[in-house]
């Protein structure tokens, strides 16, 4: 085996490698050869460790997700110290050459694990999530997923939906990006040192260290205004790989220093990749500085293990059984996440989430499909002769994956959209629950005057038919959507519905929970001649209240969007009645739900005093699992589905009784038209209650308008 099959058998795998070698440069400039690192095969096999155990919801590894991070660090130590030999010793990258490696290297594995987890996704999960995952696996198999999830991220819809069974190519995404350019600076840097302007030790640390500051100043910057895309997008994550680049070319220093504070600096490194995982939690606004910790420990251990010797953690590190790991450790990460997704979609039909042991034993199973693709697809392919006797040959492989993957993408793509043509006839036939067209009754409108004696309330198993049908729930379009403004948007736009010239307006503001009674209050108006005033945002309620996203940042664009809802309702335009309802805020209530209470407080006497009624609507029941995706799952076992009214009830807003009670407002509570009696069912009068874990179907939405009408006619008229 020649010295560049060698390096390449070490190099190309990036942070997940698959060979059982780990080869890296020798520190000496008079090196001959590259040597095995079993350490860091050791460190992968940690951080690979990490990311599973923490998917299969392991509690005492609340950041396992720096996982990623060490791979990042690993992985642009291990390819720059590939490129900076390069040029040193010959001046020049061969950047045809590095290209096919990687494609020889990645692809195969990755594409196999693609169309699987495509296939496996069309026989066994909802159909409601296939034209989803084929999106997300068309944007994977091209390398740009981390894009396509930074932008979900901050719609607050796709936030309610269950997780994507590619979501973790977002890390491969973001590490092939940097495959792409990085070796192109260093083939541009190597003119100048040809012309030997520079050697190639200070062109490739000057290069590294104005990538990696300016990296990790946006990405500081972008995780405290944007966590949600910071988490995802290239640039926030560059530094990291490029952290590592700077040790591969700082080793010469590292070898001069002595071995006792070397094994500190190891010991040190491997302790804050420990602590980290341990420590840090996903409600930490992450990458940012914090994630230095992970970072600087990874290149701390890499840098100084082989120098420390037996002193330092190389031992702990090179034992067989992690070095074993860390040599399937990228099949282990393309596999273990679909295998918890799709497995725990079969073990609990949707019903609930997977426990930790189911978690853990189906982490433990992707073990074998990993082993599986690497043992006859992987290491066959790699070397295997045709691929090594021509680059043309390995391009052509890499199309032709990359088609199959994309191809595939496409058929589940198109398969999923045969439902759309009924979400039209659905928002059809729900407004005929509105307005009395349809004769028989359905949904809240089988239960009565009174729902909680009603035998119709009973749970059953199987029922006529649904409406919606669940594969299309959440593809209704609500009648406000162009005054919906999602998660990253401060924009306040006021819909007119109901009534157009009404001498009585009401208005519906705050989030999404408010947004679904829109359409039945437009119902209510349309018969008693109001119009309707309508603006909501994700995850913002009409609160005077500082509020954090789920990363923990401050949630900037809804107090901005709420002093904007203020200077309306306090306005000329203001309506004669507000009518108020939001979700649970008690992880995202910054000062605490007291200081939330007051809020809401502050806000409805401030409205008050414009001269504007206000009233609330009790928060909706909220489930916690994806009933629509239940109910698809088990349309002839529905009982399955049915969830206990207290424990439903414990995780809506708990606040708004408070604010009543010392406001004296009005409460509209339909709370038993949904769960009648002591149990939630998922299909009440062949209706879908929920279109998710937490959101009223439109459908069932209509349903209730006649009991909505009979709480609301009297505030409005009270009012008057």
């Amino acid at each position: 085996m020649s010295l560049s099959e060698t390096e390449d058998d070490g190099l190309s795998k990036g942070v997940f490698m698959t060979q059982t070698a780990t080869l890296v440069a020798s520190p000496r400039r008079s090196e001959a050869a590259s040597r095995f690192r079993e350490d860091i095969e050791g460190m992968r096999a940690i951080a690979v460790l990490f990311v599973v155990l923490w998917h299969a919801g392991v509690p005492f590894l609340g950041g396992g997700f720096i996982g990623v991070d060490v791979f990042f660090v690993i992985s642009g130590f291990l390819m720059t110290a590939m490129l900076y030999r390069g040029l040193r010793d010959n001046g020049k990258i061969n950047l045809l050459d590095f290209y096919a490696r990687r494609i020889k290297r990645l692809l195969p594995a990755s594409g196999l694990a693609l169309v699987v987890i495509l296939l496996a996704s069309y026989l066994f999960l909802p159909a409601s999530r296939l034209g989803a995952i084929a999106l997300d696996a068309l944007f994977a198999g091209l390398y740009v997923v981390n894009w396509r999830f930074s932008e979900t991220s901050v719609d607050y819809l796709a936030q309610t939906d269950s997780a994507s069974p590619v979501q973790h190519f977002w890390s491969l995404s973001v590490e092939e990006q940097f495959y792409i350019f990085w070796p192109i600076i260093v083939a541009a840097l190597g003119y100048l040192v040809v012309r030997r302007y520079i050697s190639a030790h200070k062109a490739l640390l000057l290069a590294l260290s104005v990538s990696v500051a300016a990296s990790l100043a946006w990405s500081i910057y972008m995780t405290e205004i944007d966590p949600a895309r910071a988490y995802f997008v290239t640039a926030t994550r560059i530094w990291e790989l490029g952290l590592g680049g700077v040790v591969a070319v700082s080793l010469v220093g590292v070898a001069r220093i002595g071995r006792l504070v070397s094994a500190i600096f190891a010991w040190l490194g491997l302790a804050a990749i420990l602590a980290s995982g341990v420590v840090y939690t996903t409600e930490m606004s992450f990458p940012g500085w914090i994630a230095l910790a992970p970072t600087v420990g990874a290149a701390l251990l890499i840098a100084f293990s082989p120098q420390a010797g037996s002193l330092g953690p190389a031992p702990l590190l090179s034992r067989k059984a992690l070095v074993w790991l860390g040599s399937i450790s990228y099949s282990w990460y393309l596999w273990h996440w679909p295998v918890i997704v799709i497995g725990s979609q079969l073990i609990t039909d949707g019903t609930r989430a997977a426990t930790v042991p189911e978690g853990v034993a189906l982490a433990a199973l992707s073990i074998l499909p990993a082993w599986l693709s690497l043992r006859f697809v992987e290491n066959p392919l790699r070397r295997a002769q045709w691929t090594n006797v021509s680059l043309g040959n390995v391009y052509f492989l890499g199309l032709l994956i990359t088609s199959l993957v994309v191809a595939t993408s496409m058929i589940l793509a198109l398969t999923a959209r045969h439902p759309e043509p009924y979400a039209a006839s659905a928002i059809g036939a729900a407004a005929g629950i509105a307005d009395g067209r349809d004769d028989k009754p359905v949904g809240a409108q089988t239960l009565g005057d009174d729902p909680n004696s009603s035998p119709n309330a009973m749970p059953v198993d199987q029922v006529e038919h649904i409406n919606p049908a669940p594969a299309v729930a959440n593809r209704v379009v609500q009648p406000h959507r162009r005054c919906h403004s999602n998660l990253d948007s401060s924009e306040f736009r006021v819909c007119e519905l109901g009534v157009p010239g009404a001498n009585t307006t009401v208005a519906i503001m705050g989030d999404s929970h408010a947004g679904q009674w829109v359409a039945p209050a437009i119902a209510v108006a349309k018969r008693n001649g109001w119009g309707v005033r309508a603006a909501t945002k994700g995850a913002c309620p009409l609160v005077d209240a500082e509020l954090t996203t789920a990363e923990g940042a401050d949630y900037v664009s809804c107090r901005e969007w709420y002093e904007s809802a203020m200077e309306w309702l306090t306005g000329v335009d203001a309506p004669d009645v507000l009518l108020l309802s939001h979700s649970n805020y008690k992880q995202f209530a910054a000062e605490g739900l007291a200081s939330f209470e007051a809020g809401e407080i502050r806000t409805i006497d401030r409205i008050r005093d414009a001269g504007v009624s206000v009233a609330l609507i009790r928060d909706t029941p909220y489930p916690g699992v994806n009933v629509a995706e239940c109910v698809e799952a088990n349309v002839e076992s529905l009982r399955r589905c049915v969830l206990e009214k207290s424990e439903v009830l414990s995780r809506r807003d708990s606040v708004q009784p408070q604010v009543a009670s010392q406001t004296g407002v009005p409460v509209i509570d339909l709370t038993d038209w949904i769960c009648p009696g002591s149990t939630c069912p998922p299909v009440i009068g062949n209706t879908l209650v929920w279109r998710d874990s937490n959101h009223l179907s439109l459908q069932y939405a209509l349903s209730l308008v006649d009991e909505l009408e009979r709480q609301l006619v009297p505030v409005v008229t009270g009012a008057g």
